[in-house]
């Protein structure tokens, strides 16, 4: 049912593997249902929390890029607000010495995946001329299982990351392959200044690992034929952040909010204006 043309992204296989209706009504009929969180819920918490998220990358998309500190206009009512100047501060005094010299912040890459294609979008990523890449990812969330990085390294979205970024990054090495083993991806945690980064090698053998992972993803996807083969999720918790929750006549029970979704603004679960 899915469009020849659609191109599968860390979040749309998160959705797929969340709730196959989610991903249903969000790829495949491309449904709009912007469903506003009640006044002082947890949805509207973690709506305002996006929104501080997509102004802290749209802020730190700027210092690399070297312009100058001025926040733009569109992100002006957020300068007083205190989570974001704490999060801008403890990037300022971040050392990123580190990291490789060469910088290009929010890059988009397209890989190939079998008969489909992966779509990634890094906040930075950063190379030297010995092959050597880094991609860096800003994370906000205040989970400490963020802390933890062997779960940080099951996530699709480390997974899509490294994976794209060695099947299709051969252009920004000066043509040459990247090997996995040449690579890294660096979260950078907001909310952790004692442990601000998490940093996570690749290997030959997880770039296979992941290979036949997201393909058996994508591919299980792209052969369901019909709106039934795409149900509901048994586990109402990822329904309490859900823009269909209304739809689906799911009110959700307590549970913690998408942390994937919550640093990559443009694909949240309440559509945001302001994030693209």
């Amino acid at each position: 049912m899915l469009d020849p043309a659609f191109v599968f992204s860390q979040q749309s296989l998160n959705d797929f593997q969340e709730c196959p209706r989610r991903f249903y009504l969000r790829y495949v009929v491309r449904l709009a249902w912007p469903a506003a969180p009640l006044p002082g819920s947890d949805a509207a918490r973690h709506e305002a929390h996006v929104q501080r998220g997509a102004v802290l990358h749209r802020w730190i998309e700027r210092f690399w890029l070297g312009i100058p500190p001025q926040a733009p206009a569109s992100t002006a009512p957020y300068e007083a607000d205190q989570d974001l100047q704490t999060w801008w501060r403890r990037f300022a005094d971040t050392d990123f010495s580190d990291l490789p010299a060469q910088h290009l912040p929010e890059l988009s890459l397209v890989a190939a995946l079998g008969a489909y294609r992966l779509l990634a979008r890094f906040d930075l990523l950063a190379i030297e001329p010995s092959g050597r890449v880094v991609i860096v990812d800003w994370k906000t969330g205040r989970s400490p299982t963020l802390l933890d990085a062997q779960a940080m390294r099951r996530r699709l979205q480390t997974r899509v990351y490294l994976y794209t970024l060695v099947t299709a990054g051969a252009a920004y090495n000066a043509g040459l392959p990247i090997e996995p083993a040449r690579c890294e991806l660096w979260y950078w945690l907001a909310n952790f200044p004692e442990q601000p980064w998490v940093r996570i090698g690749y290997s030959a053998a997880e770039y296979q690992t992941d290979h036949d992972l997201l393909l058996a993803l994508a591919a299980d996807a792209g052969r369901r034929t019909d709106a039934r083969a795409f149900p509901l999720t048994d586990d109402e918790r990822r329904c309490t952040y859900c823009a269909y929750r209304a739809l689906c006549r799911r009110t959700g029970v307590p549970g913690s909010p998408p942390e994937d979704e919550a640093d990559d603004p443009s694909v949240g679960l309440i559509h945001l204006e302001m994030a693209d």
